[in-house]
């Protein structure tokens, strides 16, 4: 049985921040980040236990052509996606997110 995906509030915020900064880099790439967000959602909810735990136990989806990742885990009965991050960045701060 399919899983339902839950967002949490900021996920989307996460991807406008990293899409508005490719954007400022080059016409067109914010919305090829935006895509590419879209199509790993689809890919994850596909096969969400694929990925095992990550740090902090959120799992993770690779964001193909940028390095980024989406941070989500499952449940029984749903897919939670909390964020989308860039390596770089701390995964400590996504933490308060689990609660």
């Amino acid at each position: 049985m399919p899983r339902s995906p839950r967002f949490h509030p900021l996920f989307t915020v996460d991807v406008l921040q990293s899409a508005d900064w490719y954007e400022s880099k080059a016409v067109g790439l914010g919305v090829g980040f935006t895509h590419e967000v879209e199509t790993g959602i689809e890919a994850l909810l596909s096969d969400p236990e694929r990925r095992s735990n990550f740090h902090y136990g959120f799992r993770y989806w690779p964001i193909q052509r940028f390095p980024h990742l989406i941070l989500y885990d499952v449940t029984p009965s749903e897919v939670l996606l909390f964020g989308v991050m860039h390596p770089s960045q701390e995964p400590s701060q996504w933490i308060a997110r689990l609660g």
